[in-house]
Formats: C-alpha cells, structure tokens, sequence
C-alpha cells in the first residue's frame, strides 16, 4: 500500500484480526510511542462493515479515560481506515476481575 509510506507512524506486526479490523502494533514517528493501529481495508470488506469500522472510529474518538486508553489520530483513504489508540489496559488485572465475579 504506498500510503503507508507518508503516514506519521510505522505499522508493525499485526498480532488479531476480526471480521473487520487487522490490529498492528505501531510506533509515532514524531516521539517513538507505541500504539495499537486499527486497519480496516475498505475493499475487502461489505458496506456494512465498512459503516461499521466508521462507526467504531467516531466512537473512539469520545472515549476518553487516561488509565486505559488514548485515542490519537485516524487517517483515513478510498481503500482503507486507520486509527490509532494507545491501550494501557492490563488484561491479566481484568481477567482476574472477571474470574473473580463468576
């Protein structure tokens, strides 16, 4: 994809997927952060999941709360969406929370 070479940051690994999203690990150029990036490929999916995948990046955008996650920015283009998130929630915290209410 030549877009991801102007992009601000560098797309790693992808490390899920669902029917909808390939999640990549990724690095901010401008500080060396990492973040989760969210790459949704418009053509190779149905209208509905592309209306979908939007929909979940106008959520992102109001989720708001520093201990677990950051939304960033999204870039988005006719073939794909990307938008990136920092996610600082421990899955073994939650886990054992979960187990714990069962």
């Amino acid at each position: 994809m030549g877009a991801k070479a102007s992009l601000p940051y560098e797309i790693g690994e992808e490390y899920a997927r669902n029917s909808v999203w390939k999640l990549h690990r990724g690095i901010v150029k401008a500080n060396n952060q990492q973040v989760t990036i969210f790459v949704c490929n418009i053509k190779e999916n149905t209208t509905d999941r592309v209306d979908y995948a939007r929909n979940c990046l106008k959520r992102s955008k109001i989720v708001k709360h520093p201990s677990f996650v950051a939304y960033i920015e999204c870039v988005t283009g006719p073939s794909f969406i990307f938008f990136l998130l920092i996610i600082l929630i421990i899955f073994f915290a939650i886990a054992v929370v979960a187990k714990s209410m069962t």
